[in-house]
């Protein structure tokens, strides 16, 4: 038997600590958006409000775009209880390492936007990952423009 001697299906076992795994919820849509990863997601007034409670917390749009035309330049408005490095913005399911753009700082405390452009030709989804660790995140809007700036889609809580 090689699960006697350490061996399972599809190779050895190995011993040490285990990596936490990233609890994902399925929650219901707010305002078309829905919470992933360590985090939950409530209307707030005149806000979408995401409570982090690890280091995975994500927005992922509910439903599909079906914009095309692209290149798109996505902005965000938020504010944050944490600061973090870098801000990760996927673009079109599956979200993949590699699928993302990176937004740059986030300062905490106070409102500040931020935007990132995709080279892609047609959008089909989007999943914010704003924070990196226990935290809180206000969002005021969501908005997607089309390759001469124009505002194609809006999301204003």
């Amino acid at each position: 038997n090689p699960s006697r001697i350490g061996i399972q299906v599809g190779g050895l076992k190995v011993a040490g600590k285990k990596r936490p795994v990233a609890k994902q919820t399925n929650s219901k849509p707010v305002r078309g958006w829905r919470a992933g990863g360590t985090a939950t997601l409530a209307a707030g007034d005149g806000t979408l409000i995401l409570r982090s409670t690890g280091g995975d917390p994500q927005i992922v749009l509910a439903g599909k775009l079906n914009l095309a035309g692209g290149p798109f330049t996505v902005s965000i408005r938020l504010k944050t209880t944490k600061p973090t490095n870098k801000m990760l913005v996927f673009c079109n399911p599956p979200f993949k390492r590699g699928g993302f753009t990176n937004f740059g700082n986030v300062t905490s405390g106070s409102w500040q936007e931020l935007s990132g452009r995709f080279e892609t030709e047609k959008l089909t989804g989007l999943r914010f990952d704003p924070l990196t660790s226990m935290g809180r995140a206000e969002i005021d809007w969501i908005r997607v423009a089309d390759q001469e700036g124009e505002l194609i889609k809006e999301w204003s809580f």
